[in-house]
């Protein structure tokens, strides 16, 4: 999601993948929640887990390759500014067309937060060894996994720390917060935190596998703005030709 003036074929490589990943699971959900086509067999994919495991990893990649990445940008803030303004935007399209829904902490929003905190926080993070960084990030990542859903490992926490407005883009929603995607800070961040510790660590730089891939790695903020509004208008034109 960033420019560089170096690049490395498998991290735009491995961040198209999460791209195409996004995208499918976009179809799915879209299909599923919104258009009700009648595809019975997708009922049954979205209520197994592969849809959230498929989440979960393709935002994984998005935050830990945008960690790595936070080296090898010349301009930190212009990229902050790029991801915060396709945060603002699919805040904006999502008020729109989905006001109930509306995105008010998805990915982007998440990214810009962590590359926001990550500029003024790296003195103290090259003050910590790559491996040893990279060991607490994941462990935090463990511990705090649950505290949207209000545990902290399996230690419940208090119903009043859960009060929504600023705390929801923490990791403290409401009972009643509602949102086609939402990615807290927490446990998130320490996910971008262990792309930052891998990115000090020495990476091969390697050949490019599969153009497309590293096409979509490449251009994957503009694909993510993009792909809904795309995907929506097919969706709608087959709906309109079916009832036709």
């Amino acid at each position: 999601m960033e420019q560089k003036s170096t690049r490395i074929g498998w991290i735009d490589e491995l961040r198209g993948l999460a791209v195409v990943a996004m995208i499918l699971y976009h179809i799915a959900f879209n299909l599923s929640d919104f258009l009700h086509l009648p595809f019975p067999w997708l009922e049954t994919v979205m209520e197994s887990r592969f849809l959230g495991v498929l989440h979960t990893i393709f935002v994984a990649v998005f935050l830990g390759l945008s960690g790595i990445c936070s080296h090898m940008t010349r301009r930190p803030w212009g990229r902050v500014g790029r991801v915060l303004f396709g945060a603002v935007a699919v805040t904006a399209v999502t008020y729109a067309v989905f006001p109930a829904q509306t995105i008010w902490f998805g990915v982007l929003h998440c990214l810009a937060v962590c590359m926001a905190l990550e500029v003024p926080g790296r003195r103290l993070t090259e003050k910590i060894p790559p491996v040893w960084g990279l060991v607490l990030s994941v462990i935090l990542y463990a511990i705090t996994y649950r505290i949207s859903d209000g545990f902290l490992l399996h230690h419940s926490l208090p119903a009043a720390w859960y009060s929504g407005g600023v705390l929801t883009a923490v990791g403290f929603p409401s009972p009643a917060f509602q949102s086609l995607d939402y990615v807290p800070l927490l446990p998130h961040i320490f996910l971008f935190a262990a792309g930052v510790f891998i990115g000090r660590l020495p990476l091969p730089r390697g050949r490019i596998h599969c153009r497309f891939l590293a096409f979509c790695g490449r251009h994957s903020l503009a694909i993510y703005l993009l792909h809904q509004p795309i995907i929506f208008g097919i969706f709608f034109l087959f709906e309109t030709l079916m009832k036709g």
